[in-house]
């Protein structure tokens, strides 16, 4: 589902629209929305939550209104001089407003809550969850760390204490998190370009600049061809919900939890005579908002007999797991994982697959098994919701109905 275009609000300024929007990607559990800043420049978007919750324009009363118009003209007043001075990008907008005053931050620990405060308000669970983990480990290995006192070699300390009690991913991880910290404090002039600790080109020969290891391979972390049969007859035999999901998510293209579990039986589905599912990727967007079409073939149908799914308009397909009460939505898309991870190993240890499944296994399954079956890579990309620049995954015409029947049967 593409943002709704119609603007509350809009200002336009030497190129760069500010727009107030209602953001209908994604209903809440009430059915309302979130109600957007958005920065459109140079063919590319900037979201900014506005903690405002509407269902449509007329839902939003004076005094919402007269807030949203006051935010968005602070917004453009912040953003203005750089649009002035020809170097604004959307992808700077978070560094420009996102910042506290200098005077009032003497610490990076203070820009990383900074950082982990504006996750939360934006509701990106998932991320904040790696991010918290980061705060922990740099508060437990550096204390609280002065701005004055920033370089490589104070900060190289930090990359020797991940070194030592992590593993290479979740070094990377949290490096990069450090990364995009001091790059926003050198944006925001708290730091000085000199005192980045980061390696930022091959000239750069300073010993003590950090360097952040690439992360490890998950190439092995898939099933077989002839695995996923197996799975497929003995699920047949020992009807089981999470592993249905399972085998699920690795017919629908290798949609992950967190999308499955808010796609529903909407107007695309009967319009398209209940062969075909639309989505909008949700970790991708705010970047990259086109619509993925997949196929519901006949293997997908049995999958939705053994799990109860009732397909009536606008139910959700994980009916069973979306509707229970949740502290928030990441945490749900963690308990219906974990569910998944539990009764898939339960499975492959009865059929003697000695490998340590998890629900995340079934997008890498089916961007493997994809590849050598030689369907076409085009549609695999497209169908997996990444970003590229190919025509097919911008263009919901890019494939037939039937070609996606066709490709889709040939995984099971």
């Amino acid at each position: 589902m593409k943002t709704n275009e119609k603007a509350i609000i809009t200002k336009n300024y030497c190129g760069v629209k500010f727009e107030v929007i209602i953001d209908n990607r994604y209903a809440r559990r009430d059915g309302t929305f979130k109600v957007a800043l958005r920065i459109y420049h140079g063919g590319k978007y900037a979201y900014l939550n506005t903690g405002v919750y509407a269902a449509t324009p007329a839902d939003i009363d004076k005094d919402n209104y007269s807030a949203l118009e006051n935010l968005m003209n602070r917004t453009f007043q912040k953003c203005r001089p750089y649009i002035d001075e020809d170097i604004f990008t959307v992808k700077s907008v978070d560094g420009i407003i996102g910042g506290m005053e200098k005077k009032d931050v003497k610490t990076i620990n203070e820009l990383i809550e900074r950082r982990l405060e504006r996750m939360e308000k934006d509701g990106k669970f998932g991320t904040l969850q790696t991010w918290r983990g980061f705060a922990t480990s740099f508060n437990k290995a550096m204390g609280q760390m002065c701005l004055k006192d920033v370089n490589a070699v104070t900060m190289h300390k930090y990359a020797e204490y991940l070194k030592n009690n992590y593993s290479q991913t979740t070094q990377t991880f949290y490096l990069n998190d450090l990364k995009a910290v001091i790059n926003e404090a050198i944006y925001n002039k708290y730091l000085k370009e000199s005192q980045n600790p980061f390696k930022v080109s091959r000239y750069d020969c300073d010993p003590n600049k950090i360097i952040v290891p690439k992360s490890a391979k998950r190439t092995d972390r898939y099933l077989t061809h002839d695995e996923i049969r197996r799975i497929w007859k003995y699920n047949q035999e020992n009807p089981d919900y999470y592993v249905s999901a399972f085998l699920m998510s690795y017919l629908m293209g290798g949609i992950n939890i967190a999308d499955l579990v808010n796609i529903t039986f909407d107007s695309h589905y009967w319009n398209t005579n209940q062969k075909e599912i639309a989505f909008t990727r949700q970790k991708t967007a705010e970047k990259n908002d086109f619509t993925v079409r997949l196929a519901i073939t006949d293997k997908i149908r049995e999958l939705f007999n053994i799990m109860g799914v009732t397909v009536t308009t606008n139910a959700k397909i994980l009916s069973k797991e979306a509707e229970k009460p949740s502290k928030n939505y990441h945490a749900r898309d963690l308990r219906i994982n974990s569910l998944i991870k539990y009764h898939i190993q339960l499975v492959c240890k009865a059929i003697g697959i000695q490998k340590n499944v998890s629900a995340t296994w079934a997008r890498h399954s089916f961007a493997t098994i994809a590849n050598r079956l030689q369907l076409p890579f085009a549609w695999i990309e497209y169908t997996m919701g990444h970003a590229n620049n190919n025509i097919s995954s911008h263009y919901m015409g890019g494939y037939t109905t039937e070609q996606l029947h066709e490709f889709s049967n040939q995984l099971l």
